[in-house]
């Protein structure tokens, strides 16, 4: 056969090719071609037999193990997604992002001169938070009762405070305030997994008892306060009482922020930039220090050695401006023991006080303006002209009232010295403290003119005595 298809015999004794004749070349050509194609046909018939049934067989196989697989799958996708699926999504984002809140500064207060009588110190808090501890109960006892012989809090009460809202509490929790530097330094160096050390601001006091119930303390932020405010976190320190409370907003700085990128043990993959914060604001007082340190030593001294005292209150004010020059009340309290955090027992000791040591005596207390008064009055006696510089009158002791409905009945009043004081005039009647002098212009007696009760209120509201602090 040649490249066009056409067959050839070979003649005999040479090599040469004869054509056959085209019906006899058709016939062959369909014969071979029939017997050839049969033969093929036949094969592949029992060939796709074969591959049929081992094909059926790989394809069995296939799909169970194909629906084992998503068996598998699909049970533990439920276990992840339903079954532990909070849990999942708590480890997962404190695996993308541990916070951990800068504390800001609180504000200064100094008083007049620029001393400091409130400021901030450096205080040792233990910390850790609970999702990062081990889930072994065994090593968190053993983290537990190591912490327990620094701090020498039983290991159940720190079990207790770290555990109080679970292990998936991804939130800080201060277990002890306030180390001495020496604990913590010896628990930094143990390097404890789950627990550290952070160093913040604290309040400090530098003029103590002797201001506590004007310039008031700090104390832990209330649950209705973190309620009401975005800006304070759960171990923050508010103004609890005095210029603390008063000049809240202004002391209290804002907090930063520090993100940190870790892994499920707690160890840092990466740190983001972190948020600033800012300081509070500083305030100068009108408060003199030293004044204020001086006349609480007076007071207190003269109270302890009057057995008949319980307690008494002093007012400085400058009369040119009404500035508050000294504020003092005996008996006090430590601010620095509130800002710290005062026991229960410290705290009871103190409200059941008789002698009332956090009363504020000079703001709170309700007493007769007594003599005080006087200052109102002779103002009003001059600028009315009802007396002069030069009028006098005789202080006998007492004054002598008849009733006018009925004239058989006489009232007496009298003055601070029965013996009365003499001739006075309103210098006298100031410097003495003349009562009787004061009875005579205040309500009217014999020849002279009384003030009465409208013209008395007048001045009095001259004086703002009817405005609050």
């Amino acid at each position: 056969m040649d490249y066009f298809g056409q067959k050839y015999n070979l003649l005999p004794g040479d090599r040469k090719k004869r054509q056959l004749p085209a019906n006899d070349q058709m016939i062959e050509s369909w014969e071979g071609n029939l017997d050839s194609e049969d033969n093929l046909l036949k094969k592949q018939k029992d060939i796709s037999k074969i591959i049929s049934y081992r094909n059926s067989n790989y394809f069995v196989v296939f799909y169970f193990f194909t629906f084992v697989i998503g068996l598998i799958l699909v049970g533990r996708l439920w276990q992840l997604q339903i079954v532990k699926g909070a849990e999942s999504l708590a480890k997962v984002e404190g695996n993308m992002i541990n916070v951990k809140t800068i504390y800001a500064p609180r504000g200064v207060i100094y008083d007049r001169h620029q001393n400091i009588i409130a400021g901030n110190k450096s205080r040792y808090d233990l910390k850790t938070i609970p999702a990062m501890l081990s889930s072994q109960a065994i090593d968190r006892y053993e983290q537990y009762r190591t912490l327990s012989q620094f701090t020498g809090i039983e290991t159940t009460k720190i079990r207790e405070i770290v555990e109080k809202e679970g292990l998936n509490n991804w939130n800080e929790v201060v277990i002890v305030q306030n180390l001495e530097r020496d604990q913590a330094l010896q628990i930094k160096t143990m390097d404890i997994n789950g627990f550290y050390i952070e160093n913040i601001s604290s309040r400090q006091y530098y003029c103590d008892q002797e201001c506590v119930h004007i310039i008031g303390y700090t104390g832990l932020v209330t649950p209705e306060l973190l309620a009401e405010s975005d800006e304070y976190q759960p171990i923050d320190q508010v103004g609890k009482s005095g210029l603390e409370k008063f000049y809240e907003k202004e002391l209290k700085g804002d907090n930063g922020a520090s993100y940190q990128i870790v892994d499920a043990s707690g160890k840092i993959i990466n740190t983001l930039t972190p948020l600033n914060g800012s300081p509070g604001d500083n305030i100068v007082s009108t408060i003199d220090i030293d004044l204020q340190k001086f006349i609480y030593e007076q007071l207190s001294q003269t109270i302890v050695h009057n057995s008949d005292s319980t307690g008494g209150a002093v007012v400085v004010s400058d009369p040119n401006t009404g500035e508050i020059l000294s504020l003092v009340n005996y008996p006090s309290y430590s601010a620095n023991q509130f800002s710290q955090g005062i026991s229960q027992e410290e705290y009871d000791i103190l409200l059941n006080d008789e002698k009332l040591p956090l009363f504020n005596r000079a703001i709170s207390g309700e007493y007769p303006p007594g003599s005080t008064f006087k200052i109102v009055s002779s103002t009003a006696i001059l600028a009315e002209n009802l007396a002069n510089i030069n009028t006098t009158v005789v202080d006998e002791g007492s004054i002598r009232i008849t009733n006018k409905y009925d004239p058989s009945i006489i009232y007496i009043f009298w003055g601070w010295n029965h013996a009365g004081l003499g001739p006075v005039n309103v210098v006298d009647a100031l410097a003495l403290s003349s009562d009787i002098y004061f009875y005579i212009f205040g309500g009217g007696y014999e020849q002279y003119e009384g003030l009465g009760i409208d013209r008395l209120q007048r001045y009095a509201e001259k004086y703002m005595l009817s405005k609050t602090l």
